[in-house]
Parts: C-alpha cells; structure tokens; sequence
C-alpha cells in the first residue's frame, strides 16, 4: 500500500470507519468537506493567535521606547 493510499485510508477511516475503497462518490465527498471545514478552522485559529502575537509585539515595543526614553532622561 503506498502512502496516498495510507493518507486516503486514514482520512476516511477516521469519519466513516471505511477504507477509501470501500467509499461511494458522496461519502467522499462528505470526507473532503469534513477536512476542508476542519482546515478552515485552525487558519481562523492560526489568525486569532497571530493577532495575540502582533498585540504583544506592539506592547513590547511600546515599553522600550519607553524605557528608553526614561534612560535618557526623558519622561515615561
């Protein structure tokens, strides 16, 4: 068994306990669908948690200018 067929198997054994052969078109079909909703959700996920990590950033730049400014004798 080659590793396309591993990774089809997987997949459609995972939502239907039925190996990729052993699929109709529709059932198929529905796999596909189940993994592209699932992709959709982790790049929502993924850009949620990138704009915690750009919030962050920003913060953390802020406060050094800050802390530089303080260093040189500026206000905070």
């Amino acid at each position: 068994m080659s590793y396309d067929e591993q990774s089809l198997d997987a997949a459609t054994w995972r939502h239907l306990e039925k190996r990729c052969h052993e699929c109709t078109h529709a059932e198929i079909a529905y796999v596909i669908a189940e993994l592209n909703r699932q992709v959709t959700e982790e790049g929502l996920r993924a850009a949620v948690l990138q704009s915690r990590i750009d919030r962050c950033d920003a913060m953390i730049a802020d406060c050094v200018l800050q802390l530089e400014r303080w260093a040189n004798g500026g206000a905070v």
